[in-house]
């Protein structure tokens, strides 16, 4: 079981890396590498995939802050102008939290949803023929739910940036 889902996750890597080729003479790599706000109070490492220069894929492990968050983003980006990308994505993970509630630590996991847009900036190749970096700012609206011993129920607008050096 575990052979297979590794398979899958290469062919989804290397594939990933030929469909992801830049065709807006920006020169940027298919995958990124990076630090990016996940949630509310949650920051952490991002891995992102440009499937098509307008769709993107992006993994968050968030372990700085308050809260744990682990999550997956999908990123539309329908307009590109003199380096700027403009983006809509769509995000959905889990998010931990923990409380004292009577001498007691209490944590409790709940599902994260939300959306929102975006603006990214590419710097073009800041290394040659390796590697670009791309910095963005994001607006967005996030829902916490599902926790029972803990009141962290939350709907927020959220606020973010990020960066992401892109390499292949």
């Amino acid at each position: 079981m575990k052979n297979r889902w590794l398979g899958i996750l290469m062919l989804v890597l290397f594939t990933g890396v030929g469909f992801g080729a830049d065709k807006r003479g920006l020169g940027r790599g298919s995958i990124g590498i990076g630090f990016q706000r996940i949630t509310w109070n949650c920051w952490g490492i991002s891995a992102m995939i440009d499937w098509t220069p307008a769709i993107a894929t992006e993994g968050l492990i968030g372990v700085l802050g308050d809260r744990q968050a682990y999550a997956i983003r999908g990123l539309v980006r329908p307009f590109y102008i003199n380096h700027f990308n403009l983006y809509g994505y769509g995000i959905a993970g889990m998010e931990s939290c923990g409380e004292y509630d009577g001498g007691y630590y209490i944590e409790e996991t709940g599902l994260l949803l939300g959306a929102g847009c975006g603006v990214e900036y590419d710097t073009g190749k800041i290394i040659a023929n390796f590697a670009s970096l791309s910095l963005d700012l994001e607006v967005g609206i996030e829902s916490m739910s599902l926790f029972q011993a803990i009141n962290a129920n939350y709907f927020t607008v959220t606020f973010g940036v990020g960066f992401h050096i892109r390499i292949f």
